[in-house]
């Protein structure tokens, strides 16, 4: 168990389960249009424009009656009112009903949620108050009885709800119902749902083609203003005003005459116009997002995006029914229902799916209800919910994540360390003794994998080991394997191996092994099986457990990047390190130029040493005083260095280069003394030392991690007294100045000690997992890290999977032309067994992984 010592290992193992699932968490979606200005835009980003024609039906509750009540969804529960008189309240999660409530008349109104109340006018004339977690009634009063109920929905703000009729915009304490002012409205017909922003509240007349803004402290009319022209005979509806910057967006009842425009903005301080637009008799609510004014029409049975800028035509779309569904954004995508039963999805900017001129276009996804949908959607915890005429509650969201788990049988590895398929399928497994077991394996049905052939790879494990003076050891006969990449053909696999003197020791104990030992070797086969080629020899190896680890190619440079591990825990030698300082070479991520190299092996040249001169080659570090040194024609050199140990490298499809580092342990050495970016650091010991977590870092030519190296840091530091010698050309002085977690420039940190990471590269579970990267660690568990668009930032990190084993130092997921695309392998450390999780979802065959048994 030597190799795992060296990784931080705060964190108590958790326990297992066979199925594990991973929902998101968004945000809530708390009333009508989702806040009290009405833009109609979730801030959830659960569901993106790539995946979401993978929605599907997650649940559907029923009530007695039709719903055109639009939900709100707060805390885990989604509040939606029913044609039958009914208020319920759902599990967001499951559709389970925990409460339904009975008001005197129809709730076509959509409720509003503030505290622990949830609130909701109905066709008796009446707002509720009910409480969100039971479903009591708090209190309920009687809202201008000459009106046919109360469609519009109560909004919420700083503690006053607002609602409207035909003849008055009311405002009520939240706390206990009472009245506080009422604004009347010259108008005949319905009024919209409030808005409110900026201290005014925005009311509507669809049918008059009217707006009205009242001071909300007082009642008073801050302004108003009406459409010129005759206006033909309207249906009530009642557009709501969306207010965004200032900005009043609203559908209104178009002149008779032309130009017959039924979408306008109005400046939301004085109601001055300042564009109007929509030919297609635009009657929804409009949702205000990404510069753009969306809105539905219902004789158009369409649904039009336009310029929030000058309200110009950016594209248009048409359903198969009539539109009074009013559409909600949430991260790209608009969602709108129809008379057609169904509920559509498009993409906002106009581009997929899309074309022409105009642009037209088609939806990215629909779902089908068993009646009309004018409910409109709202958007919230990873969830689409929506009404519809059937009587029923839909939520939609992205496919479960959930993997089952099954242990690869008629595998024989023992203390494995990296893993690796290759391209002829076969699954690669390197040991800590140096052997490569590669496996041919059969998927024969769900869940059961099985290796039907194993072929045994020893020339790596035949490398010679020396001792620290550079003295041949042949009692040393096994190497430690601590990366391994497999690249090349199906035909001729190519393996990239870094190994290391597989001696460790801690406490001051002397072990003599070489730390000048690491190797990183180029592994070919041919008719006459596997050839060795040592690319590179004479990289450090920590007197502890730190090494040359994992590699990773950029093929269009060809280039190999190599985390090479420190010989310290903060910086400066310590008891626990067996007192080595850093070498020239140590805690970075190194590159190698491998078109430098060629067919050839690179010694790394190496100080004189004053006790060995005659030791010319690369073993035999000697406690630096051997170590290899940079030179400035080097096809070696420090791509980034201050990395403490950075056991897993990643380079995804779209060319980023990650590294996960382990932080340090408290107790196991401090940091250089003089440390700073002044480059005064020494390699004086220092104790004791403090613990950090570990860190994901996104890498670049020169990045700094935040490891000091006093070596590289300061050109006093030399070694061999009697010839003083710097192995470095040329001082980096940041690398005297340790850094934090939050001062290392690190994206995410892992509260674990992490060990092997790969990047999911299926679309499996609608493609929510492609792009992220999975990161193992020693305490038997898979870290998922989402990444953003670019990959410069983490979205979110949690845990995929809790019994990835004992302790394994390894993830690899098969990508979508691998044989088993999806699935993840762990080979565990602790027990040489090695783990496959397969996604729910699977879409590959049965059948062998390769062809040859090798």
């Amino acid at each position: 168990m030597a190799p795992l010592s060296g990784l931080r290992s705060s964190r108590r193992l958790l326990s297992a389960t066979a199925i594990f699932v991973v929902m998101s968490t968004g945000c809530g979606w708390a009333q009508f249009r989702s806040g009290p200005n009405h833009a109609g835009e979730s801030l959830d980003t659960s569901i993106e424009l790539a995946n979401v024609p993978g929605l599907v039906q997650q649940w559907s509750a029923t009530t007695n009656g039709g719903i055109e009540s639009s939900p709100a969804v707060v805390g885990g529960r989604v509040f939606v009112g029913s044609s039958d008189g009914g208020l319920y309240a759902y599990d967001s999660s499951t559709g389970l009903e925990l409460w339904s409530a009975t008001t005197g008349g129809a709730v076509s109104s959509s409720p509003a949620v503030s505290g622990d109340a949830v609130y909701v006018g109905s066709d008796d004339n009446t707002l509720s108050a009910f409480a969100s977690s039971t479903g009591s009634l708090l209190w309920s009063v009687s809202v201008d009885t000459t009106f046919a109920g109360i469609s519009s929905a109560p909004t919420v703000a700083n503690g006053i709800i607002y609602v409207a009729s035909t003849v008055a915009v009311y405002s009520y304490d939240a706390g206990d119902g009472s009245l506080l002012r009422s604004a009347p409205t010259p108008t005949p017909d319905a009024l919209s749902a409030p808005a409110f922003y900026g201290g005014l509240v925005y009311v509507a007349s669809y049918a008059d083609a009217t707006v009205w803004a009242y001071q909300a402290d007082t009642g008073a009319l801050a302004w108003s203003t009406a459409v010129p022209g005759t206006h033909s005979p309207c249906t009530s509806a009642a557009s709501s005003p969306a207010v965004v910057d200032a900005v009043v967006y609203v559908a209104l009842c178009p002149a008779s005459s032309t130009p017959q425009e039924s979408a306008f903005a109005f400046d939301a301080a004085t109601g001055a116009g300042l564009w109007s637009a929509g030919a297609a008799a635009n009657t929804t609510s409009p949702a205000v997002a990404q510069g753009a004014v969306f809105v539905g029409s219902d004789p158009g049975q369409s649904i039009e995006a336009r310029s929030t800028d000058d309200g110009s035509l950016l594209w248009q779309a048409s359903v198969g029914g009539a539109v009074v569904s009013s559409p909600a954004v949430a991260n790209g995508v608009v969602y709108i229902g129809s008379d057609d039963g169904k509920l559509y999805a498009f993409d906002a900017a106009g581009l997929e799916g899309c074309g022409g001129q105009p642009v037209q276009c088609n939806p990215l996804w629909s779902a089908s209800t068993g009646g009309a949908v004018r409910s409109s959607p709202a958007v919230a915890d990873g969830r689409v919910y929506v009404g519809s005429d059937d009587g029923a509650l839909y939520a939609y969201s992205l496919p479960p994540i959930s993997f089952t788990k099954s242990t690869l049988a008629g595998s024989s590895s023992m203390m494995p360390t990296a893993a690796s398929f290759g391209p002829d399928g076969r699954l690669y497994v390197a040991q800590f003794d140096g052997l490569i077991k590669v496996y041919t394996v059969v998927r024969s049905v769900p869940d059961s994998y099985q290796v039907t052939a194993t072929e045994t790879i020893t020339i790596v494990q035949q490398i010679p080991n020396h001792d620290d003076d550079g003295t041949l050891n042949p009692t040393v006969t096994d190497r430690l394997i601590t990366g391994l990449l497999v690249t090349g053909s199906a035909a001729s696999p190519v393996l990239y191996v870094s190994s290391s003197d597989p001696r460790t020791g801690d406490d001051d104990t002397e072990t003599d092994l070489d730390t000048n030992s690491g190797i990183v070797s180029r592994l070919t086969n041919n008719a006459t099986g596997w050839e060795k080629q040592d690319l590179v020899r004479g990289l450090p190896r920590s007197r502890h457990n730190h090494a040359t680890n994992d590699l990773v190619v950029d093929q269009a440079t060809n280039t190999l990047y190599v985390g090479q591990g420190g010989n310290t825990n903060m910086g400066a030698p310590s008891n626990r390190f067996d007192l080595l300082p850093e070498y020239a070479y140590s805690a970075a991520i190194l590159s190698i130029d491998l078109d430098a190299i060629g067919a050839a092996t690179y010694d790394l040249p190496t100080l004189v040493d004053e006790d060995n001169p005659t030791n010319t080659g690369p073993f035999g570090g000697n406690g630096g005083k051997h170590q290899a040194k940079i030179t400035g024609g080097s096809p070696v050199q420090v791509y980034a260095p201050g990395f403490r140990n950075p056991f897993a490298l990643v380079m995804t499809r779209a060319g980023n280069l990650y590294a996960i580092d382990n932080g340090p342990n408290a107790g196991w050495g401090d940091v250089p003394i003089g440390e700073g970016p002044g480059g005064t650091c020494t390699n004086d010991i220092n104790e004791p030392g403090v613990g950090f977590v570990d860190g994901l870092h996104l890498l670049a030519p020169g990045y700094y991690g935040g490891h000091p190296n006093p070596t590289r840091g300061n050109l006093a530091n030399t070694f061999n007294p009697t010839n003083p010698q710097s192995p470095v050309p040329v001082a980096n002085p940041v690398e005297c100045d340790y850094r934090d977690l939050s001062t290392d420039g690190s994206i995410a940190s892992i509260d674990s000690g992490t060990t092997g990471a790969d990047e999911y590269e299926t679309a499996n579970f609608a493609g929510q997992l492609d792009g992220d990267l999975l990161i193992a660690d020693i305490h038997g568990e898979v870290h998922r890290v989402q990444l953003d668009a670019t990959g410069t930032a983490v979205e979110a990190t949690d845990v995929l999977f809790s019994n990835a084993g004992f302790a394994p130092l390894d993830v690899v997921a098969q990508g979508n032309t691998d044989p088993h695309p999806g699935t993840i392998w762990v080979p565990d450390f602790g027990t040489g067994a090695i783990s496959v999780f397969e996604p729910a979802d699977f879409g590959g065959a049965a059948g062998p992984s390769s062809a040859t048994a090798g």
